[in-house]
């Protein structure tokens, strides 16, 4: 999915950047993964380029979703993004996901991109809200 950024958009008062993923922000974005992928995921994001920036949403204190962005030329991905099971249908995704707009503006992007799986229509529904529209399909392939 992918969509132009807008012109004047704000970050999220409710939402921390940060250069480097905090404790807080890692045990969000850990629990919607498989045991498989939690295992590889702290060393993945270890390796990221520096034009990044990670994205905690708080609500009473404590961090309850997560995303991540990387700049690259005209281009920020959003990635990352988790919320916890108490906190979805909040706006926490969508305060992320404005922040991660508002410092890809920042960066001097012009387009966010993104991958989310089909199947997760709750997902797709929060981007397609905010403007993103599918731009390409793939296709993953498991061996049963």
């Amino acid at each position: 999915m992918a969509k132009q950024i807008a012109g004047s958009v704000r970050a999220a008062r409710d939402v921390v950047l940060s250069a480097d993923p905090a404790p807080e922000w890692l045990a969000v974005y850990l629990s919607g993964l498989s045991p498989d992928r939690r295992a590889v995921a702290p060393a993945i994001l270890a390796g990221l380029p520096t034009r990044r920036a990670y994205f905690s949403c708080q609500r009473e204190g404590t961090v309850v979703a997560s995303g991540l962005s990387v700049a690259d030329g005209h281009l920020a991905s959003v990635q990352c993004m988790a919320t916890l099971a108490s906190a979805r249908g909040r706006g926490c995704a969508q305060a992320v996901l404005a922040s991660i707009e508002a410092w890809a503006a920042d960066q001097g992007c012009k387009h966010l991109y993104l991958q989310a799986e089909a199947a997760n229509a709750r997902a797709t529904a929060v981007y397609e809200r905010i403007g993103f529209r599918v731009a390409g399909r793939y296709h993953v392939r498991t061996k049963h």
